[in-house]
């Protein structure tokens, strides 16, 4: 139209500051707003407070700017340019505030106490008087009256006899083989007292002599091979029987009383026996090899006193023994296995004391008293100790 006013748009290099800002500022300005939100709760997680201040002064600062655009187009370069300083001044605090992270504060975590390594501190082994397994064997009368075996635990509190015999008959002189899996003793059963032997828990009882003439006092060889005891033929003798052969043998032809025989089981093949040889009214101790040679007198003529029941320590060593006076009194001694060093261990006037023997260590010696109780005592004569009470007890011997 001639003459008419037309409303041509500046190109966009002829357009002002002004201009720009009023067409497109209330384009930018959110979209940038936006954008800086969403990063601010992006890093939420790492400034958590400082960041949240933050955008939500920036989120309101962008909604007041955009506000003031869409209410009216015509304000002042003035007044955005204002606008402008205060989002370069939030966008400046932003960007320091990404360049300087804040340091992380780590809780720590609750310490654990590591659970301390369970010591397991094994069990003491059990230990009793006497070394060995703690067993011990006698002879006693049971309830019926009957002369039976016993074997008795002195390992346990509570001590409990164990009968392992049980006849109608005598049963007694028990004594453990040498390796503790046979125990030798005499019985009745068959008629004349025979020599027996059975295993440690009393089954498998056996008869290994079968002799017409009465048999006493079982002693075995370290080799558990024989077995020397004195047999009444006329007079008293002692005797060698070897278990696998059958075969017997006289180890003494004298005309005296030869008994009560004991071998040493350390290997020197020694047998310490009582004989009356010397003189007819007392007794001694001798002793002899395991062939019967080279009888040797041991204890001395002490003021006419009977030296009975001997017995070799385990390490053959020492013999025990006992000492009877014109008076019957019995107390017990203990030697050196060549006779010297005669030393008296018991002195009891009230009491007799029989059947001595070692305990598997050497340290004590166990006995009968009165034939009603089992007593242990050192061998040096102290720690007297009762082990048990029962009518007739006598021989006991010590498991090794």
């Amino acid at each position: 139209m001639a003459g008419s006013k037309q409303n041509k748009r500046k190109p966009l290099h002829q357009q002002g500051s002004q201009d720009w800002w009023e067409r497109w500022g209330k384009f930018v300005i959110p979209s940038v707003a936006v954008i800086i939100a969403a990063i601010i709760s992006y890093f939420g997680t790492i400034v958590p407070l400082k960041m949240e201040i933050e955008s939500t002064k920036i989120a309101e600062t962008s909604k007041a700017i955009l506000t003031s655009s869409s209410i009216t187009e015509t304000a002042s370069f003035n007044s955005t340019q204002t606008q402008m300083a205060d989002f370069l001044v939030l966008t400046s605090t932003f960007q320091t505030i990404l360049k300087t992270p804040e340091t992380p504060t780590f809780t720590p975590s609750r310490t654990i106490t590591p659970t301390p390594t369970l010591t397991i501190t094994p069990s003491p082994t059990p230990t009793f008087i006497g070394g060995g397994s703690g067993y011990i064997v006698f002879s006693a009368k049971d309830e019926d009256g009957d002369l039976e075996i016993y074997s008795l635990d002195l390992s346990r509190k509570n001590r409990v006899t164990v009968k392992l015999t049980n006849n109608t008959v005598k049963d007694s002189d028990p004594v453990w083989s040498p390796d503790g899996q046979k125990i030798a003793f005499v019985s009745t059963r068959d008629g004349s007292a025979d020599i027996f032997f059975m295993n440690f828990d009393g089954s498998d009882v056996q008869n290994i002599t079968r002799s017409s003439a009465p048999e006493y006092s079982p002693a075995w060889t370290p080799d558990d091979s024989k077995i020397v005891f004195s047999s009444h033929t006329g007079n008293m003798q002692i005797y060698k029987y070897n278990i696998s052969s059958e075969n017997k043998i006289l180890l003494t032809a004298d005309i005296n009383y030869d008994a009560e025989p004991t071998v040493s089981l350390d290997g020197s093949n020694l047998v310490v026996f009582e004989s009356n040889r010397y003189d007819n009214d007392y007794s001694a101790l001798y002793v002899m090899g395991l062939d019967g040679g080279n009888p040797k007198r041991l204890s001395p003529n002490r003021n006419k006193k009977y030296d009975i029941s001997p017995s070799f320590s385990q390490d053959g060593t020492k013999i025990v023994f006992v000492s009877k006076d014109y008076f019957n009194q019995t107390d017990i001694y203990v030697m050196n296995a060549d006779g010297s060093n005669i030393q008296q261990i018991t002195n009891t006037r009230e009491f007799s004391e029989m059947s001595p023997s070692w305990s598997p260590d050497g340290e004590y010696i166990i006995f009968s008293r009165d034939n009603s109780a089992i007593y242990v005592i050192k061998a040096d004569g102290s720690d007297l100790e009762l082990i048990v009470e029962i009518s007739e007890a006598n021989y006991p011997s010590w498991r090794p």
